[in-house]
């Protein structure tokens, strides 16, 4: 099978869609490699996409600030020159009808709404271009049950074509490395949007201050929410690379993740991986993914994140060891060839 890949407008080093991406190819054409993949770029991702076939699609400007289609006669005539069997595309970009079979993934479905904090969701007309979407494609391939339950509250997708491929961790999380700051520390990962809800973690960490000598960490690219000042006490890192991650997780009293929406748990994943002592929002795909690793709490409530934290900061000795154990050993059963094969489950729906 010859697969076009619609990559246009999922800039490089731009989160869980662009790893998601990567991590999948790469594996789907090492399992099963008498498939061919051609990619559709555009000017900004093009060379960061380098030992793949690819075909430039550079007339498509800059990213939009919503979810937009791409123009139906551009990519159909690009799949069409590049011969392929089937497209595969993100569900915010895809076209509402292709000549050739169609398989779509979405990571989530947040861009439907909008978030609390900003009121902003798609229009009405743009909802109802996603539903005739969804109509003509052969699968929806999604990292989650949450987000495959979503599809059918927002855009009626029926239940028995969505493929639920979760996504996997790296072992790279498990490899030990050297403390990269001075500890102790609480840590978050995640680039600073509305709904990472850092500003409650920021009021927490400061209330806590007077009992725990911690010091909050956080790792991520900055986003609409990004403060201009951090305060006392915090420390801010905007990219690292994998390695430089998995130790500050390593090293960390505890990872925290109070976001008030995740499709796909996988940073939580990744933080049990590495055998960080996780206290997390119990929203989305988390509670499905990581069972009850974390300690949970309601990321509405400062007080009930203060509690979370205090007792994953607050475990020692082999209680600690235990549950980093075990954290790993639930980890490592998400693995990016499992996901691989998911998708390409997706490929064969008739």
């Amino acid at each position: 099978m010859r697969i076009g890949v619609n990559t246009v407008w999922v800039p490089a080093n731009s989160g869980v869609e662009d790893v998601y991406l990567r991590n999948v190819l790469a594996k789907m054409r090492e399992v099963q490699p008498d498939n061919t993949f051609v990619l559709f770029t555009d000017s900004d991702n093009h060379d960061s996409f380098d030992g793949w076939e690819r075909i430039c699609l550079d007339r498509v400007g800059p990213r939009p600030q919503e979810s937009v289609a791409l123009p139906h006669r551009l990519l159909d005539r690009a799949a069409s020159d590049a011969r392929v069997d089937l497209v595969f595309s993100s569900i915010n970009t895809a076209p509402s009808r292709l000549s050739v079979r169609t398989v779509l993934y979405a990571m989530d479905l947040l861009f439907l709404t909008g978030t609390p904090e900003e009121g902003r969701g798609l229009s009405h007309g743009r909802i109802k271009e996603l539903k005739k979407t969804a109509i003509h494609t052969r699968a929806i391939v999604v990292p989650s049950e949450f987000v495959r339950k979503e599809l059918l509250a927002h855009l009626s997708f029926p239940l028995d074509r969505a493929v639920v491929a979760h996504l996997g961790v790296s072992s790279d999380f498990e490899e030990p490395g050297p403390c990269m700051t001075e500890p102790p520390y609480i840590l978050s990962v995640g680039s600073t949007r509305h709904i990472r809800n850092l500003d409650r973690l920021v009021d927490a960490s400061q209330r806590l201050q007077s009992e725990m000598p911690h010091a909050l960490l956080v790792v991520g690219r900055a986003a609409e929410a990004e403060p201009p000042e951090w305060g006392p006490n915090i420390m801010r890192i905007h990219h690292c690379p994998l390695n430089h991650l998995a130790a500050f997780f390593q090293h960390s009293a505890a990872a925290v993740f109070p976001a008030l929406y995740d499709g796909t748990g996988v940073g939580v994943l990744e933080a049990l991986r590495a055998g960080a002592r996780v206290a997390a929002a119990r929203v989305g795909a988390i509670p499905e993914v990581a069972g009850r690793l974390p300690i949970y709490f309601n990321p509405e409530s400062v007080a009930s994140m203060m509690g979370a934290i205090r007792r994953a900061a607050g475990e020692q000795g082999r209680e600690r060891a235990d549950k980093q154990r075990m954290a790993r050993q639930h980890a490592a059963q998400y693995t990016w060839e499992q996901c691989a094969w998911r998708t390409l489950l997706a490929f064969k729906r008739r």
